[in-house]
């Protein structure tokens, strides 16, 4: 499409220089005041020819520029029809047929012109009479009035057409964008789903850590179609009922902080079970059982969702902006601590992930070196030997999707953590209109970074355990 402009642009250049080189060659003025010759005087053909090429060049070259606006205004139509009429092709035959029409319609300047004489001075002129009158209405409606008025309203149209081609490019952006929300969204809610019928199998139910991984993907599921359902909702159809009611917006905030909580405070209880499992000390390893997990579940649920009934009483919605609402904590003492709570939990969280993590796998070395030392006395204590590395063998490959969750779950929520420290920092800042909506938009792709680690939870565990990928395969197949 873009070869066709090209190609017009190319002609018009070259008709363009070919005029001036034919002006200059047979202009009058030229010949008379520079050589003092001015052959159009003494013979008629050339007098004829060179007043049929100075018509013909002047109204090829506005053509071809018409030609050029015609094809812009087909290029940038929303019909895809009209589009393809921009092509080499058309453009060729265009110039073409604009020529011979142009050669055609300009014969009657060899016919109407000859030499004229006043007072013992000749030139080449047009013959005086109506041809006069025609040919000067011919030059003014022609060669100056249709091509610029022709060029203005082409150029509009394509303008025109432009701004539309952009508002349509911009929504199918946005439109394409919410689809990636809720593609996510669909991999989030599968994931979570996979996790929970592979951990509550009978082979994986026996460990204690899979109580936690149980727990945490329930979680995870109620924040997904709590916090993250309604945050694709407000973005991708402009609907967020939080900035009209109270109560929606209360609730909202309430259960979005406690399950952004219970979640790594889920992880944190998992990552404490493995480092009981891989011990060296015998009492700290009976400590990991089913009863200890479901009490340290209760308990902690209890608390958490008792701790962040405030949020129910001290939640409200602020205007942030002109027309710009945010369901948030009440300015003064209540943001303040919020914005400190906030950061401390993710900061407490990373921390204690990633030292519980260092632990075991602290203690999975040390057994290791252990194990190795231990000599290999009798068939029988093969067997035993061979029955603990099998045993020892599943709690590190739930080690393993433990501190693979860790990480992710550690990489993606920092990102929130470092916002909040922002926010913290510039609170009593003076910001204007653009620059609050700019952070409200951060604090959105914040919010929405953070429900990455609940999408590829589940692939994570597909690529670093044997043991979850034949769990998988067994309720793929129903083995």
């Amino acid at each position: 499409m873009a070869a066709s402009s090209m190609q017009i642009l190319a002609t018009i250049q070259a008709i363009q220089t070919a005029e001036i080189s034919l002006v200059r060659i047979s202009s009058p003025i030229l010949m008379i005041f520079g050589y003092n010759i001015d052959p159009a005087r003494t013979s008629m053909i050339f007098c004829k020819f060179k007043f049929y090429l100075t018509f013909l060049t002047a109204i090829l070259s506005l053509s071809f520029i018409i030609l050029a606006c015609f094809d812009r205004l087909m290029l940038s139509s929303l019909s895809v029809r009209t589009r393809s009429w921009s092509q080499p092709r058309f453009a060729w035959r265009a110039i073409v047929c604009t020529s011979i029409f142009w050669i055609v319609f300009s014969i009657h300047a060899i016919i109407g012109t000859t030499i004229l004489s006043e007072s013992g001075y000749s030139y080449c002129y047009i013959e005086q009479g109506t041809y006069t009158i025609c040919i000067t209405l011919y030059a003014t409606i022609i060669n100056y009035l249709l091509p610029p008025i022709l060029m203005t309203i082409l150029g509009m149209f394509t303008i025109f057409n432009v701004r539309r081609t952009q508002r349509r490019v911009h929504s199918i952006t946005t439109n394409h964008g919410y689809t990636h929300r809720k593609d996510l969204h669909l991999l989030r809610t599968v994931s979570c789903i996979i996790n929970l019928i592979v951990f509550t199998q009978k082979n994986l139910r026996r460990s204690p850590c899979t109580i936690y991984f149980i727990a945490y993907n329930i979680m995870n599921f109620l924040y997904i179609y709590t916090a993250l359902l309604t945050l694709v909702v407000t973005a991708g159809y402009r609907i967020d009922l939080t900035m009209y009611n109270l109560a929606i917006c209360r609730l909202r905030l309430y259960v979005t902080i406690l399950f952004n909580c219970l979640s790594p405070f889920y992880l944190v209880l998992a990552s404490i079970d493995r480092v009981f499992i891989t011990s060296p000390n015998a009492h700290t390893r009976q400590r990991s059982t089913h009863r200890f997990a479901y009490m340290c579940i209760g308990i902690g649920t209890l608390f958490w969702s008792l701790f962040h009934t405030h949020l129910l009483i001290t939640s409200t919605i602020v205007q942030i902006a002109p027309n710009t609402f945010l369901c948030t904590l009440q300015p003064g003492f209540e943001t303040t601590f919020g914005g400190y709570y906030s950061l401390l939990e993710q900061i407490l969280s990373f921390s204690s992930l990633i030292i519980l993590g260092l632990w075991s796998i602290k203690n999975i070395r040390n057994s290791a070196r252990r194990i190795t030392d231990i000599p290999h006395l009798s068939m029988t204590g093969r067997t035993l030997e061979n029955r603990a590395h099998s045993t020892s063998a599943k709690d590190r490959q739930l080690i393993f999707m433990l501190l693979m969750d860790v990480i992710i779950y550690a990489l993606f929520s920092f990102v929130f953590a470092i916002f909040l420290m922002y926010q913290q920092i510039t609170q009593y800042h003076i910001k204007s209109n653009q620059q609050v909506q700019i952070e409200n938009i951060i604090r959105y792709l914040c919010l929405f970074i953070t429900g990455i680690p609940f999408c590829i939870s589940c692939y994570a565990n597909l690529i670093v355990s044997k043991t979850f990928r034949n769990e998988v395969k067994k309720v793929i197949f129903r083995q």
